[in-house]
């Protein structure tokens, strides 16, 4: 009962984290939205494009992917062929759910791990990070942040993967 009750509370954690970070996903495809209508007004009206403009767009780019996947994962944003995939027996489209959660959670926790090694290293030798072109803006708060969504969205795979194995031995 109390398994039951800590895995439901982890479901709703997990979903009011996703949602946050879809909000924010949101206000930065608005934001990015302005600023390249900015430099592009800038740019073809008064010949002054904004400088650094596809810096922060870059980074921008990272927050709204990777704020936005777990949001798409919870609630099962992902691409499906369903006319193949409705058409199966309901067992077979649970192990099909299996072994793609299985895959997908496999997946993102190597790209988890290896944000984090590598936002890591950079913490420990500063002068090997990354940084943009232009403004020189450093790469090492993306990383995290981006090391933190695919973290969440690991902890949503594996949560899928564990009902559709639940679901799996129930049929």
């Amino acid at each position: 009962m109390k398994l039951i009750r800590f895995g439901q509370n982890v479901k709703k954690g997990l979903e009011t984290v996703s949602k946050v970070l879809n909000w924010i996903s949101m206000v930065f495809v608005v934001l990015m939205i302005v600023l390249v209508t900015v430099d592009v007004v800038g740019h073809y009206l008064f010949h002054k494009p904004l400088t650094g403009s596809n810096d922060i767009i870059e980074l921008m780019m990272v927050v709204t992917v990777f704020c936005s996947l777990g949001y798409c994962a919870f609630y099962d944003g992902n691409v499906r062929v369903d006319v193949i995939y409705g058409r199966l027996s309901k067992r077979i489209q649970t192990c099909l759910d299996v072994f793609s959660f299985a895959g997908s959670t496999l997946i993102f926790t190597l790209i988890t791990w290896r944000l984090g090694v590598r936002a890591w290293n950079i913490v420990q030798n500063p002068l090997s990070g990354p940084s943009t072109g232009t403004l020189e803006i450093p790469h090492l708060s993306f990383m995290w942040l981006a090391t933190f969504c695919s973290l969440i969205l690991c902890l949503i795979l594996l949560m899928k993967l564990i009902n559709s194995i639940v679901r799996l031995k129930s049929n």
